[in-house]
């Protein structure tokens, strides 16, 4: 387990250090056409690298696990299949969560071991299946308008390639 925790570190740290203008490129370009290829809807199913995603569903809240904020969370609900044919890794950090700013917020790798074996990271999954799992993001209370960006591949040094998934939160309100 502490194995994990300091991969997980690791590549997150890594994965930091990706281009920031290659994202807000492509993210800019699928705006900016009408008939995007790469931009989905929510629940709409895109394609890239070893893997075809949809998000489910997707959450705002201010509390996940036994995690409280005072900003908010965006909890999301993804469904990954393996298109390849052979077994492929899905991470969470293979998504990244744009708000309307163009701020980039990673998935907490660290609170995301509280849903225990629904969590979508580090998920081995064979040609031909699926996994549904959830992923979290921490973002400021001023944060709106979301859009999740998924890779093919965890590292982004300038060469990754995106596709886009629109988000239509739902609100869930902590309970006192």
């Amino acid at each position: 387990m502490k194995r994990l925790l300091t991969l997980t570190i690791l590549i997150a740290i890594i994965t930091g250090c990706s281009s920031y203008d290659n994202i807000s490129t492509q993210r800019s370009q699928s705006s900016q056409q009408d008939s995007t290829p790469n931009l989905y809807e929510q629940g709409a199913s895109g394609k890239i690298g070893s893997f075809s995603f949809s998000v489910e569903k997707a959450i705002e809240t201010q509390e996940y696990g036994n995690k409280v904020t005072e900003n908010k969370y965006v909890i999301l609900t993804v469904q990954a299949t393996n298109i390849s044919k052979e077994p492929a890794t899905v991470s969470s950090n293979l998504f990244v969560l744009i708000d309307d700013q163009d701020r980039q917020y990673s998935a907490d790798n660290l609170g995301i071991l509280s849903f225990d074996d629904k969590s979508l990271s580090f998920e081995e999954i064979n040609p031909g299946l699926s996994k549904t799992g959830l992923l979290a993001f921490e973002a400021p209370k001023d944060a709106k308008n979301f859009i999740l960006g998924a890779r093919d591949n965890i590292f982004d040094f300038g060469g990754a390639e995106y596709i886009f998934f629109k988000l239509d939160l739902e609100e869930q309100h902590v309970s006192e």
